[in-house]
């Protein structure tokens, strides 16, 4: 995959799929049947599909496995070749949707302890060399702010701790710094004889 290259491509005449390459860190989190999220940019469209096939062997040039997804519901403007984004619910946006959503109330604690799920995972993608060490996940305090703003209270008088702490109802905004390692793509020799 180089960095000009889609990351994944519309195919099929009768039910469209979308083929995508994805890492073996990922490959043993999905399963045939998994529900996926599809975006096509150029339609401006989102829609959900499902994991139709998961190659059992990498490509041996690009040690990325296929996954193939099949689109569920019919697109308007949806042609074969298309590009598009694929978003896997595995990981935290399945720890968030499966324990955290609708379960916890929305304390500083509770905050606190999505914050330490958040982290946990990216110390796996930090394992998996996907990821620069030195990450942080924390409270967006600006993003707090500019939500309790929106909502009329005055910030001006409040400390970071306060800020922090506030209620947010049902939002909890959090930022992630992190740096992706990125993988070979580009390999230039040169042979002098």
């Amino acid at each position: 995959v180089t960095a000009s290259a889609p990351v994944a491509v519309i195919d099929g005449v009768d039910r469209m799929e979308v083929a995508v390459s994805v890492s073996e860190a990922l490959v043993p989190k999905l399963s045939r049947g998994d529900a996926v999220d599809v975006s096509v940019s150029s339609l401006g469209a989102s829609v959900v599909g499902t994991i139709k096939s998961i190659d059992l062997a990498a490509n041996m040039q690009t040690r990325l496995y296929s996954v193939t997804v099949s689109i569920n519901e019919d697109v308007e403007g949806l042609m074969s070749g298309m590009s598009a984004d694929v978003a896997f619910r595995t990981d935290i946006s399945a720890t968030a949707e499966d324990e955290y959503i609708g379960k916890y109330a929305n304390t500083y604690d509770n905050k606190l302890l999505l914050i330490t799920a958040i982290r946990g995972y990216f110390m796996g993608l930090e394992q998996s060399q996907l990821v620069k060490s030195g990450y942080t996940v924390d409270l967006d305090v600006d993003r707090i702010e500019q939500y309790l703003m929106s909502r009329g209270v005055n910030t001006d008088e409040m400390s970071e701790s306060e800020i922090r702490e506030a209620d947010t109802g049902s939002h909890v905004f959090i930022i992630v710094r992190c740096k992706i390692l990125d993988a070979i793509e580009d390999i230039f020799i040169e042979v002098e004889i």
